[in-house]
């Protein structure tokens, strides 16, 4: 019935968002929800059945391998920030940080691997 492979994510996850701190918060039938990225996946698409179709901007798809490593450091830091929140701690959990994480948002992607509670 449904085409293979259709509706698989690639880049990105919609996880639920109650602060509205990652990317894009929206509602879905009552519960604010919010982009994340997922490191080494490329730029960000869904699968529909036939093709992997790119779901952000022209702009951010032309830079996005220039910028992955910033987006992630901040997507890292937000979350840390917010682990008083169960939902963000199971995300930092998820997401291989400790629930206690501290993060900076000045650190240099360009030093090396920026590892978040380590």
């Amino acid at each position: 019935m449904f085409k293979e492979g259709a509706g698989q994510m690639r880049g990105f996850r919609i996880v639920r968002d109650p602060d509205g701190i990652l990317i894009d918060p929206f509602q879905y039938m009552g519960t604010q929800m919010g982009y994340v990225l997922t490191y080494g996946e490329g730029v960000p698409a869904v699968h529909d059945g036939n093709d992997w179709v790119v779901v952000v901007d022209d702009e951010t798809a032309a830079s996005y391998d220039d910028n992955i490593q910033s987006l992630i450091i901040d997507q890292g830091t937000k979350v840390a920030a917010a682990v008083n929140n169960p939902v963000y701690a199971e995300l930092a959990t998820q997401m291989g940080m400790y629930a206690g994480a501290t993060a900076t948002s000045t650190a240099d992607p360009s030093s090396g691997t920026v590892t978040f509670g380590g």
